[in-house]
């Protein structure tokens, strides 16, 4: 299983901190509920004048909710803060203690996740999911998930028993799309399969928007082998927002060039992101287009 908060940490351990170039840390000394409005620290890595510029205004971020800071008591390690939920459109959440304080990281982890999940979401058309649902049949519109953008096949018992021995047939399948009386906007027509039959639906699915880091990437269709191109899609729209130190932009400058053969003297870093993301990408189209047949439509009807 990998979720989108392990891309998130192989972005920033792999290419955006270098040791020791992480942004210095407090820890929790408690854990928070979702709407306390006091943090208090009980180890920390800043120095004297990092802790004095912790003050009113200033935005500290745990995991991937910012917080921005009302006072500062540096004798009792406490940092009051704002009204949660309302900084930089993070969502307010629990924080464990020990879990890791930030001050002036740049970019921030909410950034790194809405670059991930724009990749996420980026994939389609190039990318899909192919997807199998039960639907019993019906004279009627079959409602299906938004995320449906292709039928592929659908198959239905022969008879109405649900006998072990009962055979599957293909029938007739059309989407719907744009159609308002389903609640998704979308739906199947069945053509010449009676009415009340078991079947199952195969169609071209793409993915839906990750709404929290705990995003599980293999249950939602993304596989494995598209992990490095979300990645690097992700670290395009970083470094193209991001004004990276010279350290960082030297780390991922010696980390690209391993990956990317032959690599051009002074080539940038955004252009050498560019050029592997395109060689990943079309490696991995190809190998998408060799596992899945192209669908075959007639009148906007696929069938047999």
């Amino acid at each position: 299983m990998a979720t989108v908060a392990d891309l998130i940490n192989r972005i920033e351990r792999d290419f955006l901190f270098p040791v020791g170039a992480k942004p210095a840390t407090g820890r929790l000394a408690a854990t928070i509920t979702n709407s306390a409005t006091t943090v208090t620290y009980s180890s920390t890595y800043w120095t004297q004048e990092e802790l004095n510029g912790i003050g009113t205004g200033v935005l500290i971020e745990i995991n991937s909710e910012l917080f921005r800071v009302i006072t500062h008591d540096q004798d009792t390690r406490t940092i009051t803060v704002a009204t949660r939920g309302t900084v930089e459109g993070t969502d307010a959440a629990a924080h464990t203690a020990g879990d890791e304080i930030y001050l002036g990281k740049t970019p921030t982890r909410i950034a790194i996740f809405e670059a991930v999940s724009d990749a996420v979401v980026d994939l389609f058309p190039d990318f899909f999911s192919v997807t199998t649902g039960a639907y019993t049949s019906s004279d009627n519109y079959i409602e299906v998930p938004l995320v449906c953008e292709d039928v592929l096949q659908y198959i239905y018992k022969v008879t109405a028993s649900d006998t072990s021995s009962t055979r599957y047939i293909p029938g007739r399948v059309e989407l719907l799309e744009g159609f308002t009386p389903s609640s998704t906007t979308k739906a199947i027509q069945l053509h010449g399969v009676p009415s009340g039959r078991t079947g199952y639906l195969r169609y071209i699915s793409s993915f839906s928007r990750p709404t929290a880091e705990t995003y599980d990437l293999g249950t939602n269709g993304v596989t494995v082998e598209w992990h490095q191109l979300l990645i690097l899609d992700a670290l395009i729209t970083l470094v193209a927002a991001t004004d990276l130190d010279d350290a960082r932009v030297s780390y991922l400058t010696d980390t690209l060039r391993a990956q990317v053969n032959p690599t051009g003297e002074g080539e940038s870093v955004s252009r050498m992101l560019i050029r592997l993301y395109e060689y990943r990408r079309q490696r991995a189209m190809r190998r998408m287009n060799a596992n899945h047949a192209m669908t075959v439509e007639m009148n906007q009807i696929a069938g047999p």
